[in-house]
């Protein structure tokens, strides 16, 4: 869904309140109940019981929301695939992966699907005193750490990591395909009622 206006008309905070509703979660202000986006709509809107009802049925819809600005979030040398880039980095911070080195979420992601990234995470930490999501944008310095943890969590011989993680990202294209594929595989493990919703900001901009 294209959300067109002229400047200042409100578009970003258009997006941002629906952001809002669709994700539905409690706020809460110091001293009162916590209460929900939907909470202050339906409050606003006393007598309007058809808008009331597309209001909760909006609530109701399980769903995740990624807001970002895409300007803020894109590589300054502009590739011909740089939006498809920008959205596979939001994507893999949303699910706990890394967002600024594609090639290490391929790792976190090919783990993720053997059952074995929090086993991968643990063994840093027992074995080497390594906060792997605190070091993993600097994960060429701790080679030899990332190889030891892989070797015993895939019960294989790593000696060069980088290689290994070379050989994934090889294997794992960036495709919209292969996108599509990712952000399907993370929905499923959700369950069968969840959304998940890309609002971005800032994208006619961007392509301008």
């Amino acid at each position: 869904v294209w959300v067109s206006g002229f400047f200042g008309s409100g578009k970003s905070h258009f997006i941002k309140i629906l952001s809002y509703l669709l994700s539905n979660q409690p706020v809460s202000e110091e001293g009162k109940e916590a209460k929900t986006p939907l909470d202050f709509f339906l409050e606003k809107v006393v007598g309007d019981s058809v808008f009331q009802g597309d209001l909760r049925r909006l609530a109701r819809a399980h769903t995740e929301v990624i807001l970002f600005n895409i300007d803020s979030k894109a590589e300054q040398n502009h590739s011909r695939d740089a939006i498809l880039q920008v959205f596979l980095k939001v994507f893999n911070e949303h699910v706990g992966y890394c967002g600024d080195h594609p090639e290490v979420a391929h790792m976190e992601r090919f783990l993720d699907d053997k059952g074995k990234y929090q086993a991968f995470i643990d063994m840093l930490a027992t074995d080497h005193n390594l906060d792997w999501k605190a070091e993993r944008d600097s994960y060429q310095f701790y080679a030899t750490e990332v190889g030891d943890a892989l070797s015993k969590v895939l019960n294989q011989k790593i000696d060069d990591p980088q290689a290994f993680i070379d050989n994934l990202e090889k294997g794992l294209a960036l495709t919209i395909e292969n996108f599509a594929k990712w952000v399907q595989q993370y929905i499923d493990k959700q369950g069968s009622d969840k959304r998940l919703v890309f609002l971005v900001d800032e994208v006619g901009q961007f392509i301008g």
